[in-house]
């Protein structure tokens, strides 16, 4: 199954919840996914590129959850 987000064209191998009000993403495969490092602070988690170096992304902390703000396109 693929499914389309605000912040990616689509994602590959999901499952599926439809009782979710939300969609989890997984840190791990979006990192490997998009060839980028995850740095979590305290209220923050921004995604930057690897070969560049660039925020490419960042993620609020919201009720224990981390919710996605931005995420940049690689080009």
């Amino acid at each position: 199954m693929q499914v389309a987000t605000k912040f990616f064209s689509y994602l590959k191998n999901v499952l599926h919840v439809p009782q979710l009000s939300t969609k989890l993403v997984s840190i791990q495969k979006l990192i490997g996914e998009m060839h980028c490092y995850a740095i979590f602070c305290n209220t923050h988690c921004i995604f930057w590129e690897q070969g560049l170096g660039k925020v490419i992304g960042c993620a609020r902390e919201q009720d224990k959850l981390y919710c996605m703000e931005r995420l940049m396109p690689l080009s």
